[in-house]
């Protein structure tokens, strides 16, 4: 009986790590490619995973829903250009894989309460009196 104890709770393991390194590939090719149309969809085939059991996957092992950390790995992106202040809005919402800038205005707004240009208004404020 302990034999088959010691079996189960190695295959589970086994499936355990196997869905973590999955899930590491996920955001390994979110990384590096949130700049390109992507989706949940085209994610869970570049893995091999069918799309719902990939987004389960996904949430279990980073706590979010696999669109919404996307957007957000967006729009951190996103900040990071802005507080350069020399790139056009218009061309950040392209290098962060947005077509359309008022869609990307309205989703950065969404996520931090700011739209893009006000945004980079408080950061060169704060970078004058830091």
């Amino acid at each position: 009986m302990n034999l088959l104890e010691d079996i189960l709770v190695a295959a589970k393991m086994q499936v355990l790590d196997s869905a973590s390194e999955l899930m590491e590939q996920a955001l390994q090719y979110i990384h590096e490619n949130y700049a390109q149309q992507i989706s949940v969809s085209n994610i869970s085939m570049e893995l091999g995973i069918e799309r719902r059991r990939f987004a389960y996957l996904f949430e279990q092992h980073t706590g979010m829903n696999p669109s919404t950390y996307i957007t957000e790995y967006r729009i951190r992106r996103a900040k990071d250009l802005l507080e350069y202040g020399g790139i056009p809005v218009a061309e950040i919402a392209e290098c962060v894989g947005y077509v359309d800038c008022f869609y990307f205005s309205r989703v950065f707004k969404k996520c931090t309460g700011l739209s893009p240009s006000a945004y980079r208004k408080l950061k060169i404020e704060e970078a004058r009196y830091v």
